[in-house]
């Protein structure tokens, strides 16, 4: 008998599991704080991004100063930044000037130029997107905690 009511019991869980899963429309919480996240570019306009042999490869961290570190693939680039609930304000967006390959210095203007653009963002799991002001995905990062 308690085996049943023990089985019972896990059918039931399960059930408020899935059902909490449905009521959110099945989409994954943020797992990660956009602070203190090492967010890796995994596609820019929709592209997936290139990544130069004994390059780094494109990324981005906020930290707690409100600076945003990081790499275009080919150059560091370092901004100020400013958020409010999903708002976002990018400021004094520069990067370092090394020449690198051909397809990377094109990857590098049009990250550099989406970077400019950024309006808002969204953390869906471990994925952030980067949105221009009518919330037009520009960037899609995974995250590495740095933690």
């Amino acid at each position: 008998m308690k085996e049943i009511a023990s089985l019972g019991a896990g059918l039931l869980l399960a059930s408020l599991v899935l059902a909490g899963c449905a009521a959110d429309g099945g989409q994954e919480p943020p797992t990660e704080p956009l602070i203190g996240t090492y967010w890796k570019l995994a596609q820019l306009d929709g592209k997936d991004v290139v990544v130069g042999d004994n390059e780094r490869e494109p990324h981005l961290v906020f930290d707690r100063h409100h600076r945003l570190m990081g790499s275009t693939g080919c150059n560091r680039l370092t901004a100020g930044f400013e958020t409010r609930d999903e708002a976002i304000t990018l400021s004094s967006l520069a990067s370092t000037r090394m020449a690198c390959a051909a397809a990377l210095m094109t990857q590098e203007q049009r990250w550099m130029e989406s970077l400019g653009r950024v309006a808002r963002y969204e953390i869906v799991g471990d994925r952030l997107i980067l949105e221009d002001d009518e919330s037009n995905p520009l960037a899609e990062l995974t995250a590495n905690a740095l933690y």
